[in-house]
């Protein structure tokens, strides 16, 4: 009887036993997932957040536009419009004309386009520049009877075509000095960086003439 007593004892405490260690392992569990729950809607809201920033940036920049002025202006350089602004909020960027400027070549109220380049010349130089007109291209240049003489012009001159920077118009010197005079205008293709494109924008604008 006494054994018998013993064995039921034996066997309560280990199922107790095994009974806690089931418990304490099932709270663990619930613990660790808890846990990792924790950590994985933390993750998502961090996500959450990064990508309202990063629609909030592309929202931002949205509408902008970026133009270049450069010639007689206090600061020359690139800024960041509205793509609804004019060339005089530019000039106004720029901390406006300098005292050498040709204020009346440029048209104002022309609007900016992004990648515009503005130059400002001084007065000597718009006598012998090309007539500002906004309707005629996108840089407002008009050949006119003053075409750009591509085998005389210098490169600030060069430079105010539509799509000549002052990268191609140097590499357009270069080439004049290294080879001599243009013979056509279509010659200009051989110059590095200028292609068809470029080519299609200036044609009317220029000329070879001695």
């Amino acid at each position: 009887m006494k054994a018998k007593i013993s064995v039921l004892v034996v066997t309560f405490i280990v199922f107790c036993a095994g009974f806690w260690f089931y418990e304490k392992g099932q709270k663990e569990q619930k613990a660790e997932f808890s846990i990792g729950n924790q950590y994985s809607e933390t993750d998502k809201a961090t996500d959450s957040v990064a990508g309202y920033d990063n629609q909030i940036d592309k929202e931002d920049t949205d509408g902008s536009i970026f133009a270049y002025i450069c010639g007689e202006v206090s600061s020359p350089g690139v800024y960041e419009l509205d793509s609804d602004s004019r060339i005089v909020d530019l000039l106004n960027l720029a901390g406006g004309f300098t005292e050498y400027a040709a204020e009346d070549y440029v048209n104002l109220a022309e609007r900016v386009t992004d990648g515009m380049k503005v130059y400002v010349p001084t007065v000597e130089e718009a006598v012998n520049m090309p007539v500002w007109d906004s309707l005629n291209s996108e840089s407002g240049i008009d050949a006119g009877d003053e075409s750009v003489n591509i085998n005389l012009a210098d490169i600030d001159t060069l430079s105010s075509l539509p799509g000549i920077g002052n990268t191609k118009a140097e590499a357009i010197v270069s080439y004049r000095e290294e080879n001599g005079k243009f013979a056509s205008k279509e010659e200009i293709l051989n110059v590095n960086g200028i292609g068809e494109s470029t080519y299609d924008k200036i044609k009317d604008l220029i000329t070879v003439s001695d």
